[in-house]
């Protein structure tokens, strides 16, 4: 259940800022010089393996020797895509550190379950890392979060003994080469961060074909979208889509898995997260570099695509003398020290500047590719939670198309745009996603009515379906507002207990890690929801 933060927790990082302040600026190593913080702290990391060891393991020693020898560090790997989610859901359980992908800070910033950068370490912070870097843990002029990586991107990454002789710039040439040697092109297409590379891709005068952006104001808030993928130059880029989704070879996939598959892939298009399991898979036939070209009526655009950053966030606390150990644990986390001890052992690209100084990083060919093509990128910054779901419907709407007419193709852009302008209008306070309707959070049907401060809705599902379940979000978003936890003692019996989100699988994660509410049986049901106080009553008709 989300959790309301009181003003004392706003308070207590204030007072942190303010300290900070007074006196000469104390450096990122400074031991304190006071009785320090005495308990436990949290912190959720990568998934990656060998990341929450080495979490772990240095932040151990860094905290022993720098005056917090009475601090025990609790390291959970948890997803940085969901990371912000689960955080939002129960403040007062959420971990406090977590790593999170850049676009879920407006999402942080707006349930207030991110503290900004302590002054003690703002500046040090802001010289030592790069621009992207910096821009990606920002809402308007305010650093929330300490940046980490700037590799959150992909490239095209390739068997060169099955590509020998083709022409890596152009995509109807590897296409071709796939094709003739019944080997795979996975690009997930599915995904609209990476089919929004097609749309980001530049012509031959270095003009991008379009653009997606979204202005916020300091709290986080969505005030304008700015979006012309519906426009004569998205179906520039549709038409390019077209080309790959429609190949025999096509793949839906960012595997780099894929390269050892039984019809293996001889080229993956995947972030310097696959590096190692291309690497394993083809030995020295590896190969990378950037995305292809597409060629449209005799014209060739170079693909673009999202570069982004994965950062770390404080939670806002009310002891100050916490919220110190924990900044300082983030600081640390974060820097030149840490960040070359990731690129060592697992290939992430930081955003320190002496890292990537260093010839080891400018010889990566992953990273170094990740460079080039950052030429062609878009810098991720905060995007409206329903635009993932809108925007990937884009190659499902593309592939069920059988008009293939500039007319026919135009239909999946104006949807997009349709869809995407409703969700951006949508109005309501909570909203219903689930199985019965297509897990779409930007569903103006499924808004909950108001009245007297209970939110009401009523959801039908059919013998037919295999999941009976959903969840109270916020429209266009996918913060949880209400779920399984909220649902009053007597409501239960309506709810399948085997889907208790207290219950394990066999690889100890829950079997319902959204909280959805999940019915035992076919039915209609009426669902009445406090928003205040976070209860659900369920009756059925």
């Amino acid at each position: 259940m989300k959790k309301i933060l009181s003003t004392l927790a706003i308070a207590g990082v204030a007072t942190l800022a303010l300290a900070s302040c007074n006196g000469d600026k104390p450096t990122p190593t400074d031991k304190p010089a006071e009785e320090a913080y005495s308990g436990k702290l949290t912190v959720w990391c990568s998934t990656s393996d060998g990341v929450s060891t080495l979490f772990k393991e240095k932040g151990e020693a860094w905290l022993k020797a720098n005056g917090y020898e009475n601090v025990t560090l609790d390291v959970t790997p948890v997803s940085e895509g969901d990371a912000v989610g689960k955080v939002l859901e129960d403040l007062d359980a959420a971990p406090d550190i977590y790593s999170f992908a850049q676009d879920q800070l407006s999402r942080a910033v707006q349930g207030n379950a991110i503290a900004k950068v302590a002054n003690t370490y703002l500046e040090d912070v802001t010289a030592r890392n790069s621009t992207g870097g910096l821009i990606s843990g920002k809402m308007g002029d305010t650093l929330y979060a300490y940046p980490l990586t700037n590799d959150n991107g992909y490239i095209m990454m390739y068997d060169k003994s099955v590509m020998e002789g083709v022409d890596m710039t152009d995509m109807s040439a590897v296409i071709a080469k796939c094709n003739a040697t019944n080997t795979k092109f996975s690009f997930n297409l599915g995904n609209v961060w990476y089919s929004a590379a097609f749309f980001f891709s530049l012509d031959e005068e270095g003009n991008r074909l379009c653009t997606s952006a979204w202005q916020t104001d300091s709290n986080g808030k969505f005030t304008n979208m700015i979006d012309n993928f519906n426009s004569d130059n998205g179906l520039i880029a549709l038409k390019g889509m077209d080309e790959l989704v429609s190949a025999d070879c096509f793949m839906d996939s960012a595997e780099a898995a894929d390269f050892a598959a039984a019809t293996p892939s001889s080229v993956v298009v995947v972030g310097s997260w696959g590096a190692t399991a291309a690497r394993d898979a083809l030995g020295e036939n590896f190969a990378a570099t950037v995305l292809p070209k597409f060629t449209v009526d005799g014209k060739k655009y170079q693909i673009g695509s999202f570069s982004g950053s994965k950062l770390i966030g404080v939670k806002p606390q009310t002891d100050v003398k916490k919220a110190k150990a924990a900044h300082a644990l983030a600081n640390y986390l974060s820097g030149e020290e840490m960040q070359k001890e990731f690129f060592a052992q697992f290939g992430w690209g930081g955003t320190n500047k002496n890292l990537q100084a260093t010839d080891a990083y400018k010889n990566d060919v992953v990273l170094s590719s990740l460079v080039k093509q950052a030429d062609y990128a878009i810098p991720q910054g905060q995007v409206l939670g329903a635009w993932w779901t809108i925007g990937n419907a884009i190659k499902t709407n593309l592939v069920a198309l059988t008009d293939k007419s500039d007319a026919g193709l135009k239909t999946v852009l104006q949807k997009y745009y349709d869809d995407l302008t409703a969700a951006f209008n949508l109005q309501g306070d909570a909203l219903w996603a689930g199985a019965n309707q297509g897990w779409n959070n930007a569903d103006a049907d499924s808004i909950l009515t108001e009245v007297d401060g209970l939110y009401t809705i009523t959801v039908t599902f059919t013998e037919e379906m295999d999941y009976k379940g959903g969840r109270i979000v916020k429209p266009a978003s996918w913060d949880t507002l209400g779920g399984w936890a909220d649902v009053d003692a007597d409501s239960k019996v309506y709810l399948d207990e085997t889907k208790d989100p207290a219950n394990l699988d066999d690889k100890g994660n829950s079997v319902n890690g959204d909280g959805n509410l999940v019915f035992k049986e076919a039915g209609t049901y009426v669902i009445t929801f406090d928003l205040v106080g976070k209860k659900i009553t369920i009756t059925k008709q």
